[in-house]
């Protein structure tokens, strides 16, 4: 009896062995994701953040003015400002997000049972949850990428680097500036994206199998093919930006409200959330100011969600889990 006791605990031991490297291979496979993500489309990310915070340098630019003016002020270095803390930040978020994901889908489809209602809730849960442990590293990105060169009114105006602008933030007591918003937008954007996904490539294999499903051998299930990951994850992630994009436009002014200078709208930092929206919809109106910049983030979030998911499933695949 007590050999089998023994056995049973040694059974058990290992299964939680392969549970731990199961979730750190997962944790691993969304870091590594997120980070070739994001640095594909850094330089749009860039254009972006400034045309959203109606930086002062790039008012009246648009997107390929702005992207000239980076290119003759900055350098290409301009166009990856700030990807070094975008990748710290990104690594850690990324693998949280499809880490948690995978956690609460799997708690809730023992009680909701599987379905587009149970990965809504959970990718939602897990965007706020990955949002809300890399909060401080966004706002650092965020002002980071807001600043410019070569700006005559302001030549001093510039952090030297992440630690400076996480020491300026603490004095501000702004390391957690846009929070609200951010998990506002953050639920219906995390839910949408991850349900989408998974509602997409399922239906692109049981309606299309013969362009979009393979097989491992006979008996194992049909599975989206590698090359239409990248659309499924794109279209996505394009549903999924255009519900949020209005919350994220407020989170990137209330971001930058008190960075060295600073401009525009973000000279006068809202009370909140709602103040912030506000504020942009009266003095800016619905395109130019909730939506401004999102033909941008069409293109930036396209190949973004659609890198991402690809990457993330295709390791996940390659790992074994």
């Amino acid at each position: 009896m007590g050999a089998q006791i023994k056995k049973d605990d040694k059974a058990s031991m290992i299964d939680k062995v392969f549970e731990l490297r199961g979730k750190a291979t997962i944790f691993l496979c969304g870091g590594m994701a997120g980070c070739l993500a994001k640095t594909t489309v850094a330089p749009l990310d860039r254009v972006k953040i400034l045309l959203q915070t109606h930086n002062h340098a790039h008012e009246s630019h648009g997107i390929f003015g702005t992207l000239r003016h980076i290119w003759s002020v900055e350098g290409i270095a301009g166009f990856y400002r700030s990807n070094g803390a975008q990748m710290i930040r990104i690594f850690p978020y990324s693998a949280i997000q499809f880490l948690s994901f995978d956690v609460y889908n799997n708690s809730l489809s023992a009680s909701l049972g599987e379905g587009n209602l149970t990965r809504l809730i959970s990718g939602s849960m897990a965007g706020m949850t990955a949002v809300s442990l890399t909060y401080p590293l966004d706002v650092v990105r965020t002002r980071l990428a807001y600043q410019s060169a070569g700006c005559a009114e302001h030549p001093h105006s510039n952090y030297s680097g992440i630690a400076d602008c996480l020491r300026h933030l603490r004095t501000q007591r702004a390391l957690f500036a846009g929070l609200a918003p951010s998990l506002l937008g953050m639920a219906p954007y995390a839910g949408v994206s991850f349900c989408a996904f998974h509602w997409l490539q399922r239906q692109a294999v049981e309606r299309w199998p013969g362009l979009f499903a393979v097989r491992d051998d006979d008996e194992s299930p049909a599975r989206l093919c590698t090359w239409a990951r990248p659309l499924i994850g794109g279209l996505a992630g394009a549903a999924a930006q255009t519900v949020s994009y209005p919350l994220d436009c407020a989170r990137r002014y209330m971001q930058v409200a008190g960075a060295p200078g600073r401009f525009s709208l973000a000279e006068v930092p809202a009370a909140g959330a709602a103040a912030t929206l506000s504020q942009l919809y009266s003095r800016y109106g619905v395109a130019a100011g909730l939506y401004r910049g999102l033909s941008l983030n069409y293109v930036r979030v396209v190949p973004t969600a659609g890198v991402s998911f690809a990457a993330y499933e295709t390791l996940r695949q390659a790992f074994g889990v």
